[in-house]
């Protein structure tokens, strides 16, 4: 939603995203950007999706 909120951009709150994904997801990952064809914002969406706190405050930065 915050990537939406922001022209369809990455929120930039999480720095050298790359580096900050977990092994465990890279198989979902790598699915995801097949289909989007856009990487950096799966990838920041699967670091944030177990953060909530940092979520709502992209949320509040872009949506509202």
């Amino acid at each position: 939603m915050a990537q939406s909120c922001n022209n369809d951009n990455v929120t930039g709150l999480i720095k050298n995203l790359d580096q900050k994904i977990h092994k465990n997801k890279l198989n979902a990952l790598n699915t995801s950007v097949k289909i989007s064809g856009k990487f950096k914002r799966e990838v920041e969406a699967y670091v944030l999706e177990d953060k909530p706190k940092m979520v709502k405050k992209a949320i509040e930065k872009y949506c509202f």
